[in-house]
């Protein structure tokens, strides 16, 4: 049990030091973005190259992927593997799962409002409205991918946890690049995007692994 204490508590120092340095990043890049502004100009170079790349059936693809980090998309599958987690009796991985999407959803919608940047209109491939900082397809995705397959892992869900892992990331990363190829957010919504949702992805992996370690100890 002693040894289970110490491996919560390294877990929680290492937590709460990724998340400050998140933190402060998100806080630096919303700086460049909102005071300085010398970001535009890359934003606009890196997203006409990420639009400059072509091969067939590229347009359609990118539809497909952006569709997977969608409200609409989530409406199907939070539900499912909520009731996968609560077959299985794993109330804990489901709270975390849950916590994950609803929270970030919140805390982008929240972000959106405060900072009320404008999408890249000029570059839409695609219809998209609202605004555009943070990427709510690249915050959100990174929180409930991330958390879906770090849930995998914990329970010890039969793939190796480096391909987990590697799916808990790859997932957020295609996401965030549809929605630059599509042309409807700039590379530095997405990037902010990312940081937010990972900076979430923490706060609920930290409270996850509080409950399971007083699941372990009752």
């Amino acid at each position: 049990m002693k040894k289970q204490t110490k491996g919560l508590i390294v877990y929680l120092i290492v937590g709460a030091l990724t998340g400050g340095v998140l933190f402060w990043a998100f806080g630096e890049l919303t700086e460049v973005i909102f005071t300085s502004r010398k970001n535009f100009v890359w934003d606009e170079i890196i997203l006409k190259k990420v639009q400059a790349i072509y091969f067939p059936g590229i347009l359609p693809l990118m539809k497909g992927i952006t569709f997977l980090g969608s409200i609409g998309f989530y409406m199907m599958l939070v539900p499912v593997i909520s009731y996968f987690f609560y077959l299985k009796r794993r109330y804990d991985s489901l709270t975390a799962f849950l916590g994950s999407f609803i929270g970030a959803s919140v805390l982008n919608y929240v972000l959106k409002l405060h900072y009320l940047r404008l999408r890249p209109t000029l570059y839409f491939k695609i219809s998209e409205s609202g605004y555009s900082f943070p990427s709510g397809h690249a915050m959100i995705s990174m929180a409930v991918y991330g958390m879906f397959f770090y849930l995998l892992a914990k329970n010890n869900f039969p793939l190796p946890k480096i391909l987990l892992l590697i799916l808990g990331i790859g997932f957020p990363l295609l996401i965030g690049f549809s929605r630059i190829y599509l042309g409807v957010h700039w590379p530095t919504d997405v990037l902010g995007g990312f940081i937010a949702g990972l900076f979430w992805l923490i706060v609920t992996i930290i409270i996850t692994e509080i409950l399971f370690w007083k699941k372990r100890k009752g």
